[in-house]
């Protein structure tokens, strides 16, 4: 679309919605008019960013919810695990500000998980409290003085009589076998 100037009707006499001058002037200059023609060429883009980020926006607390959660549970994983070391504040927050200015590039993919609902289905609470267990579960095993020793099928056999670790393997192997069916049919 090549528009090279806007025609402004005349204000009226006694009329309240007349354009000012100063506006039908500036839309009248052809390069006024061809910004005013690329925005309006790519309203649906604007529109999309704008729904995107009120997602996003609405999605917020339970977003900061996890993330301060997650950041709990990897402080005390940090602290449990001596192969871990202390965290590194510095490299985090230059990690940090790299994912920032990447946002701009990974707005697109945003917008299509933000389309698809797999952000709403990554914030539901169902799927926040299982990372949440597995996380502090980590952290509990990493102190775990006596982990559990497994020599071979028999050693698997005898580890299952433990009533924690018989649960723990059951609730591994129905994810398995969720993703297993929804593999399947989407073949």
């Amino acid at each position: 679309m090549s528009l090279t100037t806007f025609d402004v009707p005349a204000p009226e006499a006694g009329s309240e919605t007349a354009v000012p001058p100063e506006i039908a002037a500036r839309l009248a200059d052809p390069r006024t008019a061809e910004a005013l023609a690329a925005l309006i060429d790519h309203l649906d883009v604007i529109v999309l960013a704008v729904n995107s980020l009120d997602g996003l926006l609405a999605h917020s607390e339970t977003i900061l919810n996890s993330l301060i959660d997650g950041a709990k549970d990897a402080k005390v994983t940090a602290e449990a695990s001596s192969e871990l070391g202390s965290v590194d504040l510095k490299a985090s927050a230059d990690a940090g500000g790299q994912l920032i200015a990447a946002l701009p590039r990974m707005a697109p993919a945003l917008v299509r998980g933000v389309d698809s609902g797999a952000i709403d289905e990554l914030t539901s609470p169902a799927l926040v409290q299982v990372l949440h267990l597995v996380s502090s579960a980590t952290g509990e095993a990493l102190k775990d003085p006596s982990p559990v020793p497994i020599r071979g099928a028999l050693g698997v056999a005898k580890a299952l009589k433990d009533p924690d670790v018989a649960r723990g393997v059951s609730f591994f192997l129905t994810i398995a076998r969720a993703i297993g069916r929804q593999l399947s049919a989407s073949k």
